[in-house]
């Protein structure tokens, strides 16, 4: 609703004991007083100076704000993306600016947790971060390249609350799954179910040795610690001067994270366009290769999807199979298709795995039947259009068809 919610001490209605030093509590703004210029100044503040040194574009530093935000209202959000920073090159400072995030906020920097091979072994830290009520937890170099994927970072994203046994006793407990979960990775990336979960932002680097770049602080996280209240005020402003919260009748919540974008998204979203619009009314320079320009959250989490491993497997395989049986096919002509000896055949093969999250070890056209079954009815985006895979029976036999989803 756009309301600070703050004090010192014991507020008995809320049932919260606020801990808030006064030169903290003194630099936070009136909503009242919020306007386009605040927006912009805020928005230039935080994107120029605080994360000036962070080589990624502007959309990818609006997401870094939006990380922030989301660690500032995490309380409120019954469900919550995931936040990857990826690079080409080691040195390109992920882990750096996950701790800028945490030390702005939370004045320490990160809690950092080993990610695992093993699913039960990231089940168990989750479980464990989560039920100490962690603020924020981030998944620290991942292997390179690796489609990160879990089932249980993906329910806990999506919770209100997250329900696991505890470790060593016959017990099962259920703790609040409002932790922020980041992900850092040498060109790692969401996959599978957790695509859609996660926002990215996308370092880069110029030279072999990126960490000896010339840096405008040199000490980052040292002075995002010395600049705590300027950097939390800019968060501020653009958190409760959302002109969202002043509309009587506001457009549906964009994403799949209804309340996170109706706090966080659209915020961000409108600082963006008012730094846009401020920079250009005044002709000034903006950071070079970082200029200010809309952003739009939902897109951001489509081109997420589009760049996981299996929507682009599934994109390819329908693209494929409506080339070839634009009047539908069984899933013997798939598997005579992926069994030809040439490129065409192998990457319909490559695809069809990549889609389905298993490997053909035995091309029959059973095997090839179930691959496409567990692909039927998820519409993807294929150029311009939005096609899926059908299933039919027609004289007892079953028949695949792809089509234009309605």
């Amino acid at each position: 609703r756009g309301e600070l919610v703050s004090g010192r001490g014991l507020d008995r209605h809320l049932g919260v004991v606020f801990q808030i030093p006064a030169p903290l509590l003194a630099t936070m703004p009136d909503p009242r007083a919020i306007g386009p210029t605040q927006f912009a100044r805020a928005m230039r503040f935080l994107t120029d100076e605080w994360l000036g040194d962070v080589t990624t574009t502007y959309a990818g530093k609006c997401v870094l704000i939006a990380l922030a935000l989301s660690l500032i209202e995490r309380s409120l959000l019954p469900e919550r993306p995931g936040y990857v920073v990826s690079a080409g090159k080691r040195g390109s400072g992920k882990t750096t600016v996950v701790n800028m995030v945490s030390a702005a906020v939370l004045g320490m920097r990160a809690a950092a947790a080993a990610w695992s091979a093993d699913p039960e072994e990231r089940r168990k830290t989750l479980f464990a971060a989560l039920a100490e009520g962690a603020p924020l937890v981030a998944w620290d170099n991942i292997p390179l390249a690796a489609s990160i994927q879990c089932p249980s970072i993906e329910k806990a994203l999506t919770s209100e609350t997250y329900t696991d046994r505890v470790l060593g006793v016959s017990e099962r407990r259920t703790v609040p799954a409002t932790t922020i979960q980041a992900f850092t990775g040498n060109n790692a990336s969401a996959a599978g179910d957790l695509a859609s979960r996660c926002l990215t932002a996308r370092l880069t680097a110029d030279r072999p040795d990126p960490e000896n770049r010339a840096f405008r602080h040199p000490d980052p996280i040292g002075w995002t610690l010395a600049n705590r209240p300027k950097i939390l005020r800019a968060l501020y402003v653009i958190a409760l001067g959302n002109p969202r919260f002043r509309d009587a009748n506001p457009a549906p919540a964009q994403t799949r994270f209804k309340v996170w974008w109706h706090l966080i998204g659209s915020a961000v979203e409108h600082a963006a366009a008012e730094h846009a619009a401020h920079v250009a009314a005044l002709g000034l320079d903006p950071q070079p290769g970082c200029a200010p320009a809309s952003v739009n959250f939902r897109d951001i989490f489509a081109a997420g999807e589009r760049n996981d491993e299996q929507s682009s497997g599934l994109a390819t395989v329908l693209e494929v199979c409506r080339q070839n049986w634009p009047a539908g096919f069984a899933a013997a002509d798939v598997a005579m298709f992926c069994g030809r000896a040439d490129a065409e055949g192998e990457g319909l093969r490559t695809a069809l795995e990549s889609a389905a999250g298993k490997a053909i070890k035995i091309l029959t056209p059973t095997v090839v039947a179930w691959r496409l079954k567990s692909l039927m009815d998820a519409p993807v985006a294929v150029g311009d259009e939005v096609l899926k895979l059908r299933y039919m029976i027609d004289r007892r036999a079953g028949r695949f068809m792809v089509g234009r989803s309605a």
